[in-house]
């Protein structure tokens, strides 16, 4: 796909650093000439003078909220040809190229601003999908430096946007959504490529939801999506029971949370072996994805008894308030965050002292892929599974962390391999099962 081909200037590592690699930021992007620094952000050099007229210009208008109207139009007349100057696309292959002695920060800015124009034309929206392209290809060459440089937008900002434009496009105008709160480089390349993965991940769910049998082809599909239809009911966890991780003496409401949910979002359950009588479970579902899953549920008309809530694991701190959850359960879906130790972080956060968080997760789902879409950033295993206290991974090309050292004393971590529960899966393939036991 053409978001797919956007990566194609990251290399396909094939080592696995025992620490935090070090090196050169050039490391991070293999782009023949070019070395990162602030340059990519500065633009002072005397050939940049455009660039750095743009910045002024441009920072007016955020300043006074005039991005808009015959402002916008203005600003994208005198800067478009500029973009094409040092930035073209491959139409036939979908490679954007950039060329290394650009200012990309200021074509970054130019391709928002066009952006912005397009929307606001008649027939754009075809022009603002060209200028996206080129936001987020440009926008890797200078994510390590733009939210301290003077230019007016934030990385932050820019793929909130973005993610505006995913979900809505039709009706897409550029807004600001203010500073980014990280300045963690790293973080935010994840982020970045993270987003770019959005429309692959959404046109996946939008053929999975389908009772179309020419979109959606095998019959069992279109069955999971009639049956929770009609009643929510859909398998959605891998244990016998989630009763046993939960307190049924407790004189409150039990509830579950359901993080990364996707489209399909189940009903409560009942634990019938409660002490005195039966205890009703609630389930609330969270997805990263969830305000694009709620269009598709218009698109095809449904009426889903269930629907999950707009909350990506890595901010369920501003979702719900600390100790909310008896049991977090994520399945199949924490490896596809941008920050999955911090989504453990945050899983932690909003379950009860003594509560567990419970994660399932295919073993090594990033290697097939080569860790370049960007949803299969991370994958999961074990280290040393033979060991009576075997620790759980998190890694990629570029990071290890060692989750079981990491929450010690705040949390007890117990891993093992399983075989994988799918009855279509190899004989091979191995399953995460991770239970972090709040402290």
């Amino acid at each position: 796909s053409s978001l797919a081909a956007l990566l194609f200037s990251m290399r396909r590592l094939g080592l696995i650093c025992l620490v935090p690699c070090v090196g050169s930021p050039a490391q991070e992007v293999d782009i023949p000439g070019l070395t990162r620094s602030t340059t990519q952000c500065d633009c002072d050099e005397d050939h940049h003078g455009h660039w750095r007229e743009l910045r002024r210009r441009a920072s007016d208008a955020v300043s006074t909220r005039s991005l808009h109207g015959d402002t916008v139009h203005q600003l994208c007349s005198e800067w478009f040809p500029a973009i094409f100057q040092v930035v073209s696309m491959d139409y036939e292959s979908g490679n954007i190229v950039a060329s290394p002695d650009a200012c990309p920060s200021g074509v970054t800015t130019a391709c928002i601003i066009c952006a912005e124009s397009a929307a606001e034309s008649e027939d754009g929206l075809e022009r603002v999908e060209t200028m996206w392209s080129f936001i987020l290809h440009t926008l890797d060459l200078c994510v390590h430096c733009l939210d301290d440089s003077e230019w007016p937008f934030t990385v932050g900002g820019i793929l909130e946007s973005y993610a505006d434009f995913a979900a809505d496009p039709e009706r897409w105008r550029w807004r600001n959504h203010g500073s980014d709160s990280t300045r963690d480089t790293a973080r935010l390349r994840f982020q970045l490529y993270w987003t770019k993965g959005l429309g692959s991940e959404v046109g996946f769910w939008r053929e999975r939801l389908s009772l179309d049998p020419a979109v959606n082809q095998e019959a069992l599909h279109r069955q999971i999506v009639l049956d929770w239809l009609a009643s929510g009911s859909v398998s959605w966890y891998h244990d016998d029971t989630l009763c046993k991780y939960m307190d049924l003496t407790a004189n409150r409401q039990l509830r579950v949370l359901n993080s990364g949910s996707g489209p399909f979002s189940p009903a409560g359950f009942v634990c019938q072996d409660a002490p005195t009588t039966p205890r009703r479970v609630s389930v609330v579902s969270t997805d990263g994805l969830a305000r694009h899953y709620h269009k598709v549920y218009d698109e095809y008309g449904y009426e889903p008894p269930f629907t999950p809530l707009q909350c990506p694991v890595e901010q369920l701190q501003s979702c719900f308030p600390p100790g909310h959850f008896d049991v977090a359960h994520m399945r199949n879906s924490l490896d596809h965050a941008y920050s999955p130790f911090d989504g453990i972080l945050q899983l932690l956060a909003v379950t009860r002292s003594g509560g567990y968080v419970i994660l399932r997760h295919a073993r090594n789902e990033g290697v097939p892929g080569g860790f370049v879409f960007g949803l299969h950033q991370w994958s999961f295993d074990i280290h040393d599974y033979k060991a009576p206290d075997p620790h759980f991974l998190i890694w990629n090309p570029t990071t290890r962390i060692d989750v079981t050292e990491e929450l010690r004393g705040l949390a007890e971590v117990r891993t093992e391999l399983k075989r994988h529960p799918s009855p279509d899966a190899p004989a091979d393939e191995r399953y995460v099962w991770v239970d972090i036991r709040k402290l």
